[in-house]
């Protein structure tokens, strides 16, 4: 799983860059997970760079920079991400994970409404 450290300021959550990943009503520091499997590449609102790309024959995985944090990609079976540098990234909500900052545990709920 992909972990990232997030603020919350009641709305959303922020990369230290300022980068908006997600919407949540949480105050403070967490962590944001997300599994290489369930990030979509192509148009979306998140932004990072392609820093190198293992090629397993039947797919690849992109890693990619992400505020200063490694992110690998799972594409699935075929795809082509071709050579681009800069990625968009879509990270749907139903599929993240958020944690405590300072305890590690799971924060349940924080991505339903």
């Amino acid at each position: 799983m992909n972990i990232v450290p997030v603020t919350g300021d009641g709305k959303v959550l922020r990369l230290a860059d300022g980068q908006v990943l997600a919407e949540c009503p949480v105050f403070g520091a967490y962590q944001l997970g997300i599994r290489p499997e369930d990030i979509l590449l192509g148009e979306g609102p998140i932004k990072a760079n392609l820093r190198y790309r293992e090629d397993l024959g039947s797919h690849a995985i992109p890693a990619a920079d992400l505020g200063g944090n490694l992110l690998r990609i799972a594409t699935p079976f075929g795809a082509d991400i071709g050579t681009e540098a800069n990625l968009s990234l879509t990270f749907p909500s139903a599929r993240l994970h958020l944690f405590d900052a300072e305890t590690g545990r799971v924060v349940p709920g924080a991505f339903t409404q």
